[in-house]
């Protein structure tokens, strides 16, 4: 998936690329702040680049996330089959939220109006559906039926959630939408972490 949002970026960027002008404003004159332009090419590349950085980092942090786990207590290590479902959520709904923005950004740059923050609200949303879906996955590598059943319930939670986002994207004011979303899920994802933890096991 990384490889087919880095393909459509680009495709994007080369069809809108005569569209764009030289230098993009990102940032108008205020005060004594004078006006920031930056040449296309950066604006093409930026998010492209981002993705291809954040390919970078997973990679490594599951190198040492290897190299780790010997040495951490059980509770505090996820299995194998966990860490490799979070490799793979992110890299398969990360790169085409990016890739959204990417082409948002570029059309309402060359001139193109476009629903921006609708659309962004949107792909934000099925991201956090997304992230639902793979919540049951995340398991410790130790068994935890507790946990299991928080996080199903979570995942319920986290999808019903994103589906009320891409909803509410088009129904209400999209940036309080997307902001409430980002704390709500946030809220949810550590709550799955904090109540496994705070309530006692049944033997």
């Amino acid at each position: 998936m990384t490889v087919l949002s880095l393909l459509a970026m680009a495709v994007i960027a080369w069809a809108l690329w005569d569209s764009l002008p030289e230098l993009v404003t990102t940032q108008e004159a205020r005060g004594r702040r004078g006006r920031v332009q930056v040449p296309r090419i950066v604006l093409a590349g930026l998010l492209p680049a981002a993705v291809v950085a954040l390919a970078v980092i997973m990679a490594a942090a599951s190198v040492v996330a290897g190299r780790l786990r010997a040495w951490l207590p059980p509770a505090l290590v996820s299995s194998p089959r966990a860490q490799a479902a979070s490799t793979n959520a992110v890299f398969v709904l990360l790169p085409p939220f990016i890739t959204v923005l990417h082409a948002g950004l570029l059309l309402e740059t060359a001139g193109h109006h476009v629903p921006l923050p609708q659309l962004i609200t949107a792909a934000f949303g099925l991201l956090i559906a997304g992230l639902g879906g793979v919540l049951p996955r995340l398991r410790p590598a130790h068994p935890d039926p507790a946990g299991d059943r928080v996080r199903r319930a979570g995942a319920v939670a986290m999808m019903l959630l994103g589906a009320g986002c891409v909803a509410g994207a088009f129904l209400l004011p999209a940036l309080p939408v997307a902001v409430a979303t980002a704390y709500a899920g946030g809220g949810i994802a550590g709550l799955t972490i904090l109540i496994p933890r705070l309530w006692p096991r049944r033997r």
